[in-house]
């Protein structure tokens, strides 16, 4: 079992932000942080634009991805834990729009 988070429970960003994606891995039947045997952290960009990420281990079932945005829009990340203790969970955020030239 995955379950997502991210830094700022609001989810609205400015560009230039490091939104700070977090994800934790679980036994479904003991409820124990767990490591699955990898991974990644895919990110959508609002520009409809994928990355394929290795997530950044804390500790024992703790993840963490940074998202650096440089547009404006909805963004939408997903971690995937394979092989031991597959699991999957999705976020969303918000970038607004500036009033600075790039």
């Amino acid at each position: 079992m995955a379950k997502q988070d991210t830094q700022d429970k609001t989810n609205n960003y400015d560009i230039g932000d490091v939104v700070r994606a977090k994800c934790e891995f679980r036994d479904p039947d003991t409820k124990a942080l767990v490591d699955p045997t990898t991974v990644k952290c895919f990110v959508r960009t609002s520009a409809n634009v994928v990355s394929e990420n290795t997530a950044v281990r804390d500790s024992a079932g703790l993840y963490h991805y940074n998202i650096t945005v440089t547009l404006e829009g909805r963004w939408y990340y997903r971690f995937a834990g394979t092989g031991t203790y597959q699991s999957a969970a999705e976020g969303q955020f918000y970038v607004k729009q500036t009033n600075f030239p790039a």
